[in-house]
């Protein structure tokens, strides 16, 4: 068993980037996984400082099944800040 702290954190609107900063901040992870659809995740992760955390950006939708069974493998913490039609 891994003692790594892992986080997935679900959607990265105007809420989950304040999120992410918390998380970065305040959370003590050494992985935050981040899932959203957005095509500039990744370079939108590049502009966090993410201390000693890595940042894993997983572009998709959370409709797909076996991608969210993936993202959330092993992880200690799920955040959903999704869209209502999604968190439901």
């Amino acid at each position: 068993m891994s003692n790594r702290r892992k986080a997935l954190l679900m959607g990265f609107g105007l809420q989950g980037h304040g999120a992410l900063y918390d998380l970065i901040k305040f959370g003590k992870f050494d992985e935050i996984r981040v899932l959203d659809s957005r095509a500039d995740l990744q370079n939108e992760l590049d502009k966090f400082d993410s201390g000693e955390a890595k940042l894993v950006a997983i572009n998709g939708s959370v409709t797909d099944k076996s991608l969210l069974e993936d993202a959330i493998k092993g992880v200690d913490i799920v955040i959903c800040l999704l869209p209502r039609d999604f968190a439901l």
